[in-house]
Formats: C-alpha cells, structure tokens, sequence
C-alpha cells in the first residue's frame, strides 16, 4: 500500500504524536509498504523542509511544513504532495493542539478536505476534547467536540481509530465509530538477562513521577508487604526530569514507617532503559487507570513482559474500566498491592509482551486498512 500520514510536528523528541507517527511508519516502510509523512503546523522547523530518512529496508520521504509559513502555502504544499504521491490511504494523526495553539482549529475540516481530494482517508484521534470543568473549559470542550464532529463530516473517513475504551465511547456519542489500536513502546526489548537481586523487590517508574497519595498508598502497603517477606524494597525512576524526580526522592525518604531505597537512573540510553526496566518486578504509573492504552511508558513496561501498577483513579472516572480494550493486557494491570494479584498479573504480563510492541500494533493497522 503507499500510505501518506498528516501530523503537526516532527521534531524528534519534542512531540509524541509525531515520534509515534515515524515509527509507525518505519515499521510499515519494513513491511514493504510506501510511506510519506507529512507535519502540516511544524512548531520546530524555521523553514519548510522536503528529506528522506534511509536506513535499512527504510526508504521514507519526511516533509517539515513550518508553522511560520502562510496556511495556503502549506496548504497548497500539501496538495501537490498528495497529488504527486497518489496514495491509496491518506491517515491523518490527529490532536486538537496539534494544529492549533488554542486547541481550536476550526479551518482544519475545510482545508484537509481540499487536500485530501477523494482519497481514503483514517482518522488516529489520539486526543478528543478537553475535560476542564469551570465555565472556560466547558466552552472550550464544547467548540473541540464541535470541530471532532465537523471533521468526522466532512473528511467522511472510511477507518477511524483510537487508543482508549473512554476515547471510543465518546466519540460514539457524536457520530463516530473508531476501533482499537493501542499505544505500542517505543523502547525495544534488548532481550538482556534479568538481574533480579534475590532477596529484594524493584518497581520503577519510567518517565514520569508524580506525588499522589493513591501512589504512595500503594507504597507503603507495598512496603509492608515486602517487610512481611522479608524483601527488600527497591524504588528506581528511570528517565524523567532531574528537579522533579529529585524533589520526588525527598517526598519518599521523608515518609515514616516507609522502608526502601529510592535512586535515579538520570539519563539511560535505549538499550540501558531496556535493562533497567527489565530487572523491575513491576512498574508503577501516575497516569489515570482509564487513560492507560495511551501511555507509551505502560506500554514499555508491559512489552518488557513487567505488570504495572495503576493506583490512581481520577475522580468521576470510579467506575470506569482500565484503560484498554484488549482484556488480556488489563489482567496484566495492578490494582492493589498484594503479592499474589502481583504474581498473577505478573505471569500475565510475559503473556501479553508482545501485543505491544511496534510490529504487532502496525500489523493491526495494516490488517485494519487492508
């Protein structure tokens, strides 16, 4: 198939939308399909730039609309892009912010029209409307919901899809039918041996740590749990911002009857964060258990065969299933601290592995528009 795909930005890095449409397009170029990506409101790139990223069995062309130039002229760019290509789907990644500043690009459902000129076209809603509740965010939410739905009208997609349960539910309410593709790790299993210290239990946390008290709940019963086998309690963040993690560190060490040790990896490369997340015996996350099928650090937990840990439900989200649509990969989720739910997940985890990774994710993708 010969595939072109509409995002924001490609500043590797910088945006996650735009790293998560390059590898899936470089595992589509693997699997010998044609691939053209291009970012239409590029924030990164002073100037409009046209490169093809080579690599083995990698051939794509990679187009950097910037987001100084004039609309019509990225506009007609893109136009002559599609036409010059032909492509037999065109997949537009989308984000409200992606293609607004405001969140509220209210041109865009006109001019992709244009532009995508009687092609297939697949919608990736990656994020809907916003869920702020003070007068302002309900307006907001509001307009992003209209512009969804205006979108969904006038592109007449014939394949939508989304990572979450919530996300696919809401977009039922306003018309659209979008089917599952869950977030995929973009960090590969280096397949290294697992050093688990006997006599000690390692969770981490990758990427990103907040101080919730549904988190450190979880820790201190944890903690109990593993004082109770005699083990010894090991935290590790792998990644994420210094001064956070390090204002993070102070929070754990301060807590009373808490006992572990807590140590910062800093900055790994791929293959270190591969190991250092394969010698956890589970990963924790901050992100709302509803939200979870759209988090690439779960993701690279899980297809690292690890169960994650999701204590934190967000509030008017009680009864709300955990965020995936597969229920294998749910029973690899962690909701209470006990050693035997652990075990489980954990035999469950090595099960689902490879569910999540780049390859399997694109295959859906590829069987889906086929």
């Amino acid at each position: 198939m010969k595939i072109i795909f509409f995002c924001g930005t490609l500043q590797p890095g910088k945006d996650g939308v735009g790293d998560y449409t390059l590898q899936l397009a470089e595992e589509l170029s693997k699997q010998g399909h044609l691939v053209n990506i291009v970012a239409l409101n590029d924030k990164y790139a002073e100037e409009d730039c046209d490169s093809n990223k080579l690599a083995e069995r990698i051939s794509i062309r990679i187009i950097r609309l910037s987001a100084l130039s004039e609309w019509k002229n990225r506009l007609k760019k893109a136009t002559e892009i599609v036409g010059e290509f032909n492509p037999d789907w065109i997949s537009l990644q989308f984000v409200p912010y992606a293609y607004n500043n405001k969140g509220l690009p209210f041109n865009l459902p006109y001019n992709l029209k244009s532009v995508f000129n009687g092609h297939k076209v697949h919608v990736m809603y990656h994020e809907l409307w916003v869920e702020n509740r003070d007068i302002k965010g309900k307006l907001l939410a509001f307009l992003q919901r209209k512009i969804i739905g205006f979108l969904h009208k006038m592109l007449a997609p014939q394949l939508s899809h989304t990572h979450v349960p919530v996300y696919a539910q809401r977009l039922r309410l306003i018309g659209v039918k979008a089917k599952a593709l869950p977030v995929f790790s973009n960090i590969p299993n280096i397949k290294t041996n697992i050093n688990h210290i006997e006599g000690s239990f390692t969770v981490g946390f990758f990427s990103q740590v907040t101080y919730r008290k549904e988190i450190i709940e979880f820790l201190k019963n944890l903690s109990v749990g593993c004082v109770n086998k005699n083990l010894k309690l090991n935290i590790v963040v792998i990644g994420g911002t210094y001064n956070k993690v390090e204002k993070f560190i102070e929070q754990i060490n301060a807590l009373e009857n808490m006992v572990c040790t807590v140590r910062h990896t800093g900055f790994l490369d791929s293959d270190n964060v591969s190991m250092a997340l394969s010698n956890c015996n589970i990963g924790i996350t901050p992100v709302p258990r509803h939200l979870l099928g759209k988090s690439g650090s779960v993701a690279a937990f899980l297809s690292h065969g690890i169960p994650v840990a999701a204590p934190f439900i967000k509030e008017g989200y009680e009864n709300m299933d955990v965020g995936f649509f597969d229920q294998d990969i749910v029973s690899a989720i962690i909701s209470d601290a006990n050693f035997s739910c652990i075990a489980t997940a954990a035999k469950k985890a090595v099960e689902i592995s490879s569910r999540v990774t780049p390859k399997a994710v694109t295959n859906n993708f590829s069987i889906d528009l086929s």
